[in-house]
């Protein structure tokens, strides 16, 4: 081995994406502990961040001084792209680091049905040249299995930075706002939640609907016959976590309209800060009133009763079980990127 050093490699805000939260959810322990953090996107606000751009090959060019590299990018194994994954093996060979990949993708079982063969042999090649494969769904855990023989663990992406965002002032919660996060493309639902809302406001209840743009993807079409006529939402682009976690705290209640979730930290974050969820039945639901993706009268009705106050969950058993699931997570992904049982 050419290196002794681990690496946490991935995507760090902005954009504010579920994999780059949880990315930043590690940095400061990891720098704290010895270990470099790559980013390809954001730097987190931290110059001790090392920024690679990997559309110019730069993490290639650096990875021979790596032992271990833990991998939370999406341009190796769940949309392999041609160049980036042949050179990556390549180095990989050359290097002999350490390759654990962790994959985040719910999509990435629905989505490889429809690959074609090319695509396909790329996800197998992959998967074949990883040396620990951690996956943050137990779906997953099935699909590598079923897929390619594959053993994978699951851990849950949920870490103390995300479950200690309590609310900065309950007092401030708003009144009949539905907040919800995602991005404008039909899988994250947000015509879904504009049309249900429309529903509850036709019957009289005044409801605003604020829309958190995570702007890691974009459809312009769909965006805009989202908001058509609706004066009553409101867009947030690009805003820091700490403005995500207020406005999420001081909603009545969070929505997250999802066709894809490998888990959904959102979710847990409303539920911390004691907002009410209601989720697709997908991902992480425990203390959530779910329905199926695309379901809107469930959905609706799911809104009328949480507004009502005629539903709602135990949230701060809820609060404390995420927590302590949280700092156990912790313990284990130091671990994991580490390579010490004891970190």
């Amino acid at each position: 081995m050419s290196g002794t050093k681990a690496i946490l490699f991935g995507p760090l805000p902005p954009p504010y994406g579920g994999v780059s939260v949880f990315m930043d959810s590690l940095k400061e322990i990891c720098l704290e502990r010895g270990v470099e953090v790559w980013s390809y996107t954001g730097d987190g606000g931290d110059d001790r961040v090392q920024k690679v751009s990997h559309r110019r090959l730069a993490h290639l060019s650096r990875v021979s001084t790596a032992a271990r590299i833990i991998d939370s990018s999406h341009f190796h194994l769940e949309y392999p792209h041609p160049l980036l994954l042949n050179l990556w093996l390549l180095a990989k060979r050359r290097s002999g680091f350490r390759w654990v990949k962790i994959c985040h993708d719910g999509s990435l079982p629905s989505r490889y049905q429809k690959m074609s063969s090319g695509e396909r042999r790329r996800v197998a090649k992959a998967v074949a040249a990883i040396d620990e494969l951690v996956v943050t769904s137990p779906s997953l855990v099935d699909f590598f299995r079923d897929s390619f023989g594959a053993s994978a663990k699951y851990i849950s992406p949920l870490l103390p930075f995300i479950a200690n965002e309590r609310p900065r002032n309950h007092g401030g919660r708003s009144e009949n706002v539905i907040t919800s996060v995602g991005a404008f493309i039909p899988s994250y639902g947000f015509q879904h939640l504009a049309d249900a809302v429309d529903r509850l406001r036709t019957e009289g209840i005044d409801l605003k609907l604020t829309l958190i743009d995570g702007a890691f993807a974009r459809d312009e079409d769909y965006k805009r016959a989202v908001l058509k006529n609706r004066p009553w939402i409101d867009v947030h682009e690009g805003i820091p976590r700490a403005e995500v976690a207020e406005l999420i705290a001081n909603s009545s209640v969070f929505l997250r309209p999802v066709e894809h979730e490998s888990y959904g930290l959102s979710r847990v974050e409303a539920i911390v800060s004691g907002t009410p969820v209601i989720a697709t039945n997908i991902g992480e639901t425990r203390g959530m009133l779910t329905y199926e993706f695309g379901d809107i009268d469930t959905l609706t009705g799911h809104l009328r009763d949480v507004l009502d106050g005629r539903a709602g969950t135990d949230l701060q058993h809820w609060s404390d079980v995420y927590k302590r699931e949280a700092e156990t997570n912790l313990r284990t992904y130091l671990q994991l990127i580490t390579g010490d049982a004891n970190a």
